[in-house]
């Protein structure tokens, strides 16, 4: 692995599409910088736009300011410390962002994990658990297929679930608090505050605990107004709903947050002596071109090495290499130790000692009319015979 360091062009973006997992921290740096593997690595650049394409893990480090657009990440990805816009369009794995300032997600496989959001949140599509802590400007739309868990919400909520949610709204600012779930439902609201409730209930048991009063109610659906019901609380559940005014517990929240440190912790201290600083924007790609023409090169050289070798001896000995070759695999038997046919036993499959660059040199000479069908046919025999 290296460290690779490249300039920024001011007020770009840096566009990102990875078959691995990914670390993106945004510093206080105008350069990018990259550590992981240059074979794995291209980057192109013009005026405003930085494409980076990985096949290796790599942690990037971004100017803080930067907008970021991760296009596809195959494996986890992980997110901190970003004040640019950043936008996410598909991530297979798991998706964990903290320190954020504008942020909006299209698509993550697994689960979700976002803490300390300044501004009004998108996640259209999670397939896994939503979990989301400190969101200044509220969820202004998100669909999770698991759990979803909020907490320290200011301003509206729409949130769809395929299974439980609960949130803990610090103030909705008047904006509506809309939750349809598969399971149960349980949010706490502030004290003394204004809401206007709409309850459904598919499992027929809503529970209100407010100003120290608990009420049980035994229906599927409930129509009530707590203060001057300036914000509209709306929930749907397939299971039960319960409405608080008592904090929702924080450990897992904790836990998250403490998983997402020791994650952050572990990549600074990752040290990496060499450092690469990349002058040319085509560097990194032009490398990588270069490794794969030389072992490309080498490779065809070697084959057409060899089949000229082959055709040497097709020359000397005319076809009998083919007739031997064939004769001594076709129904051949195992024999015994003690020199006798072994009945009922199975011949293996000759494995094909001919390499794809060998057959593809065969294939061009046969397309150049520089063999006919039959000589291609002798000629792949003869590898095959030579390389025993």
């Amino acid at each position: 692995m290296k460290r690779m360091q490249q300039a920024a062009p001011d007020g770009g973006v840096l566009v990102i599409k990875a078959s691995c997992d990914l670390n993106i921290s945004g510093w206080d740096q105008n350069i990018f910088e990259i550590v992981g593997d240059p074979a794995g690595i291209q980057i192109i650049a013009d005026d405003k736009t930085t494409r980076l394409t990985s096949v290796d893990d790599c942690d990037i480090r971004v100017p803080m300011h930067y907008s970021v657009h991760i296009e596809k990440a195959s494996g986890d990805t992980w997110l901190n410390d970003l004040l640019g816009e950043v936008k996410v369009d598909k991530v297979h794995g798991d998706f964990s962002a903290a320190r954020i300032a504008n942020i909006a997600i299209e698509k993550v496989g697994g689960d979700c994990s976002l803490e300390e959001i300044a501004t009004p949140l998108t996640c259209r599509q999670i397939g896994g658990d939503l979990i989301c802590s400190s969101l200044a400007g509220g969820l202004t739309e998100a669909s999770a297929g698991g759990d979803a868990k909020l907490l320290n919400v200011y301003g509206g909520v729409r949130l769809n679930a395929g299974g439980d949610i609960s949130i803990g709204m610090s103030d909705s600012l008047g904006e509506p608090v809309v939750l349809r779930a598969g399971g149960d439902v349980v949010v706490s609201i502030p004290p003394s505050s204004g809401w206007s409730f709409d309850l459904t209930s598919g499992g027929n048991d809503i529970r209100l605990d407010l100003a120290g009063k608990k009420e049980r109610i035994d229906d599927w659906a409930v129509l009530r107004t707590e203060g001057d019901g300036k914000s509209p609380l709306r929930v749907k559940a397939g299971g039960d709903i319960r409405i608080t005014d008592i904090p929702l517990s924080t450990e897992k929240f904790q836990q998250r947050a403490e998983k997402m440190e020791s994650h952050r912790s572990h990549v600074l201290s990752i040290q990496i002596p060499h450092i690469q600083t990349v002058i040319d924007n085509a560097e990194i790609s032009a490398d990588l071109a270069d490794r794969i023409a030389r072992k490309t090169e080498a490779a065809v050289r070697k084959a057409e090495d060899r089949i000229d070798a082959a055709m040497r001896k097709i020359d000397q000995h005319g076809s009998s290499s083919r007739v031997e070759y064939v004769n001594s695999s076709d129904n051949a038997s195992i024999p015994s130790p003690d020199g006798e046919k072994e009945a009922g036993t199975t011949v293996e499959k000759p494995v094909s000692h001919i390499t794809e660059e060998e057959k593809l040199v065969v294939l061009r000479m046969l397309q150049d009319n520089k063999l006919t069908v039959e000589e291609a046919d002798r000629l792949l025999d003869a590898l095959e015979y030579t390389a025993q």
